[in-house]
């Protein structure tokens, strides 16, 4: 995970707190062993995949050589990020992860502040992570019935997706209970409008 003293913190249950101008830009890591070692090498592998529940997860494996006729590199690094699960990752989740990789290869090879191993970019993604968790989320349990309530055309068919959601009414958290009887009435005032 990260070497940040704050992650002590963190398994205490304590609020996170770092300062995020105290970390490097991967940039600055790149531009850094490229003067260092004109004659290196930075290799990326980006590639994706399709979960089952349909998330696009983006994989990079860096490799870095100190120098380009070296068949093994020095170091490598790897990062992973899910396409959406972020305002960036809506749009830029293959630079992002590619980034990340970079930044985690160069630090694997002392690219890094003292205690700094995370980059910048790697520390924000932690802070919009903890952000989130703060924030209410749809649980896996009800997503398929928002999908079902959004996809109901009839009210017949509304009316089986509701009898559904109260036979699994004990898998759902109150808030999601909430928000799938408000989908459910605002469904059923638009289609009682078109009859």
């Amino acid at each position: 995970m990260f070497c940040h003293p704050s992650i002590e913190g963190l398994k205490q249950g304590a609020k996170m707190a770092f300062d995020l101008s105290q970390y490097e830009l991967v940039e600055d890591r790149i531009r850094a062993f490229w003067e260092k070692y004109p004659n290196g090498r930075l290799l990326t592998d980006v590639k994706f995949h399709t979960r089952d529940n349909g998330a696009i997860v983006w994989t990079c494996h860096s490799l870095l050589f100190i120098d380009k006729e070296d068949t093994r590199p020095t170091t490598t690094g790897f990062a992973m990020e899910v396409e959406g699960s972020t305002n960036v990752n809506k749009y830029s989740a293959a630079e992002n992860c590619e980034t990340s990789s970079l930044g985690r290869c160069l630090a694997n090879f002392l690219f890094a502040a003292k205690g700094k191993r995370a980059s910048e970019s790697e520390m924000k993604k932690v802070k919009r992570m903890t952000e989130e968790e703060k924030t209410p989320k749809v649980y896996e349990d009800a997503k398929p019935f928002f999908d079902a309530l959004e996809l109901s055309d009839t009210i017949d068919s509304l009316e089986v997706v509701r009898n559904k959601i109260t036979a699994n009414r004990a898998k759902l958290s109150p808030a999601d209970l909430d928000a799938l009887r408000n989908m459910y009435e605002a469904r059923k005032v638009a289609i009682e409008a078109t009859l």
